[in-house]
């Protein structure tokens, strides 16, 4: 058995004098920490008062006004129930033009064939179809009456399928006009829709004829918009930046109760 020394008076008072100063420097970390909780909490309690404020539409400041840098409020909207739909909220399924059947044949797993079968799901594929341009080609006939000995020609009315005697047909001239002046292409930009899509190749100088000759064409009915606008006892004019070969002109659109007229100038004044 081994001696254990007891500890003498003087170690016990170092202990006890030790102690005592752990026990002070642990109050002193205390009080600090206690100090700073209720400086945290009273901060808390600040910003808390300054967001519900703020919520309110109401500022931090004495008048009550928003800082210069918190967007106010918008006012909450009332929500309104969706529509219902006939065929509920799933994407809607289009009507098909034509049906491919996909069926297996064979057993993957022991080869037999395989026979009638139900329809377990569908999928569709939207898609556009591989567009080709048609050159109708309307041979004329001349013709011998035997009687009168005289020739006959026949005279074909082809007004709904060309303007005039133009060799572009009128679907095709309604589309060039819709790209040129709803899509704003350039003569450029519609030769190469025209190649792309359907292979056709025209010039560019085909192109500006088409949108002269229909300008032509339409100019009649463009003056009796003229007249109609004119002739009204009240219109209601507004004006916007257009751009026509690079250079600065305006868009004007004239509207009464039953007439719109569009009028590209190159001046916004009144004169116009």
């Amino acid at each position: 058995m081994v001696d254990q020394r007891l500890p003498t008076y003087d170690d016990l008072a170092a202990l006890v004098t030790r102690q005592a100063e752990i026990i002070v420097d642990q109050s002193r970390v205390i009080d600090h920490q206690s100090a700073m909780l209720e400086q945290f909490e009273q901060r808390v309690s600040e910003l808390e008062i300054e967001v519900a404020q703020l919520r309110k539409g109401g500022g931090s400041t004495p008048g009550g006004s928003l800082p210069s840098f918190v967007k106010p409020n918008k006012p909450a909207q009332e929500q309104k129930p969706r529509k219902a739909r006939a065929h509920g909220y799933a994407r809607r399924i289009e009507k098909p033009t034509r049906f491919v059947r996909h069926v297996a044949e064979r057993c993957p797993d022991c080869g037999r064939l395989l026979s009638g079968g139900w329809l377990h799901r569908i999928r569709q594929v939207i898609d556009i179809p591989a567009l080709s341009y048609d050159v109708i080609e309307h041979q004329i006939f001349r013709s011998h009456c035997g009687v009168c000995d005289k020739d006959y020609i026949a005279k074909p009315d082809l007004s709904s399928e060309a303007l005039g005697n133009h060799r572009i047909g009128v679907r095709l001239m309604a589309f060039i006009v819709h790209l040129k002046k709803v899509g704003r292409m350039t003569v450029n930009g519609i030769r190469q829709v025209l190649l792309s899509l359907f292979g056709l190749r025209l010039a560019k100088g085909t192109i500006s004829e088409v949108l002269h000759a229909v300008a032509r064409h339409g100019a009649p009915c463009y003056e009796q918009l003229h007249t109609c606008i004119r002739e009204s006892g009240t219109v209601q004019a507004d004006e916007t930046s257009w751009r026509e070969d690079g250079r600065n002109h305006w868009m004007w659109v004239f509207n009464t109760l039953h007439t719109r007229l569009f009028v590209e100038d190159k001046s916004r004044g009144h004169h116009v």
